[in-house]
């Protein structure tokens, strides 16, 4: 079990990329117009009724309402990114906590179990340990449950705590900070359903702030002796 920072700075960077290569689309007029015009024709929907047109005329008329249509779905897909940045970063942190606890196993006792009332911290079940045909297995197993409660939870705050108090490594507080309002904004566009205009800065930066914790993550691992992969150097 490893730390694979490649995987990781690959999916930020494709999410990236991906994002501004549509954005380039989307406002790129000549672009939208051979797009709506490509069919020779125009169909929608007018007073109620369905109608379809090859009048180049209507082909201009309807191509303000389909390429605000387009730039409206660019600002939905933007509008997300947060949530998926926020998304692949937990899954580093997860992964990284997992390789970690693998090579530290007795510091995955805590949170084997999710930490309330009626768990015994460290308690695994006969079966659990049965169900492996091999210790490393089950090692891996647990490690990876202990990941996912370590990295649970709303306040990553604490979820930094914890693997500052597991690592005895101080995080940069600037790369904590930025985290912190990575997920801030994605909870309160999936929870609250709150709309932002971000813009291009602001992704760009998010994804700067992503690739700067997961090299934290690395870091950890160079110090703490816990196996790794740095295929794309971020760590030199």
């Amino acid at each position: 079990m490893h730390f694979d920072l490649g995987k990781y700075h690959a999916e930020f960077l494709f999410l990236y990329g991906r994002y501004k290569e549509l954005r380039a689309f989307c406002f790129d007029t000549d672009a939208l117009y051979a797009y709506v015009t490509e069919n020779k024709y125009v169909e929608g929907i007018q007073n109620g009724e369905y109608f379809k047109s090859t009048n180049k005329l209507e082909l201009e008329k309807w191509l303000n309402p389909k390429t605000d249509a387009i730039i409206t779905a660019f600002d939905t897909f933007e509008l997300q990114m947060p949530v998926i940045f926020a998304s692949y970063l937990e899954d580093a942190i997860v992964t990284f906590l997992t390789a970690y606890f693998v090579k530290y196993e007795n510091c995955m006792g805590d949170y084997i179990n999710p930490p309330t009332q009626d768990n015994i911290k460290g308690f695994v079940k006969i079966g659990d340990i049965l169900k492996h045909k091999t210790i490393q297995e089950l090692k891996e197993s647990l490690a990876s449950r202990a990941a996912h409660n370590a990295a649970s939870g709303k306040s990553k705050k604490k979820v930094f705590a914890r693997v500052e108090a597991l690592t005895k490594y101080a995080i940069q507080k600037e790369v904590k900070d930025k985290v912190v309002a990575l997920y801030d904004k994605r909870n309160e566009i999936v929870h609250e359903n709150k709309k932002f205009e971000l813009g291009t800065d602001y992704i760009e930066e998010i994804y700067d702030d992503c690739i700067a914790s997961i090299t934290e993550l690395g870091r950890i691992c160079v110090e703490k002796k816990v196996p790794f992969s740095d295929p794309s150097e971020l760590l030199r």
